[in-house]
């Protein structure tokens, strides 16, 4: 519930109102001031304060009222969904005629957050170790040319597959080898949980937050870390041994099943319902 609905509630004498924070950054535009503004007056107007993960919980209602009220919400999913199958994993790869590929895989949209030029750049540092790599990119975004100008740049076009939206992205998580998420910011990402689901290992940025490092096949390298050493850590990521088939059990173990999730958040509201 954004402020001015909340303040709306309080006025009206509603006795729960819930705010819910999703990241940890306000885009800098000309309306930022009144941005930060607003969420100043977050917990003050809120009767309880809800967040995707730590992170993001601090950042809209600071430390001391987060550590007071605050309460994580998992970004949860359904693991069936994207449990790795052989089979799925083989059809995909030969559709696109990648059977005796190295694939590189991200999902998201193109904007400044997800950090897409620095991805390329890191890509192209790879393919000096790995020549037969490939980068699926999947979503769509403003910043598409741009990235789409800088492959050309780079000399690397054809390592790149641009797959656009997909309806199916659980299919194209099966065809990837590794999932690389060098994001600028984030609150707690999604798309990270359902590739560990996948069993897929991941590297992120340290401007991810830890919490999203349910396996042992995930990793964070510093964004100030050179693109080599991002390549490097990438092909010892690569090459690390990893049973795929154990992700959507971890992902449900670690408390990130949208069945069991749901269940306790229905019973949150019912409660929070008859305090009303």
């Amino acid at each position: 519930m954004g402020l001015y609905a909340l303040k709306g509630a309080e006025k009206a004498g509603l006795q729960v109102r819930i705010a819910h924070a999703h990241n940890i950054w306000i885009v800098r535009d000309y309306k930022w001031p009144l941005k930060m503004f607003c969420k100043q007056l977050l917990p003050g107007a809120a009767t309880h304060l809800w967040a995707c993960g730590r992170d993001a919980g601090i950042y809209y209602f600071g430390k001391a009222d987060w550590e007071r009220r605050g309460q994580i919400i998992p970004n949860a999913i359904e693991p069936e969904t994207f449990r790795f199958s052989p089979a799925v994993r083989a059809e995909m790869r030969a559709r696109y005629g990648l059977e005796d590929r190295v694939v590189l895989g991200h999902v998201g949209r193109f904007d400044v957050r997800k950090n897409h030029e620095r991805l390329l750049e890191i890509f192209a540092a790879f393919l000096q170790l790995e020549p037969r790599a490939m980068l699926v990119l999947i979503g769509t975004g403003r910043l598409e040319q741009a990235v789409r100008a800088q492959a050309q740049e780079l000399g690397i076009t054809d390592h790149i597959l641009f797959a656009g939206l997909q309806s199916n992205v659980a299919d194209w998580y099966q065809m990837m080898d590794l999932f690389v998420m060098p994001s600028r910011f984030e609150g707690l990402p999604v798309v990270g949980i359902e590739a560990q689901a996948a069993g897929l290992g991941c590297v992120f940025s340290d401007a991810v937050p830890a919490e999203v490092l349910l396996s042992s096949h995930a990793i964070q390298i510093p964004l100030s870390a050179s693109n080599a050493d991002w390549a490097a850590g990438l092909q010892r990521m690569l090459h690390q041994p990893c049973d795929r088939s154990a992700g959507a059990e971890l992902i449900r173990q670690a408390g990130y099943d949208i069945n069991i999730a749901a269940a306790r958040l229905q019973q949150q509201y019912l409660q929070l319902g008859g305090q009303a």
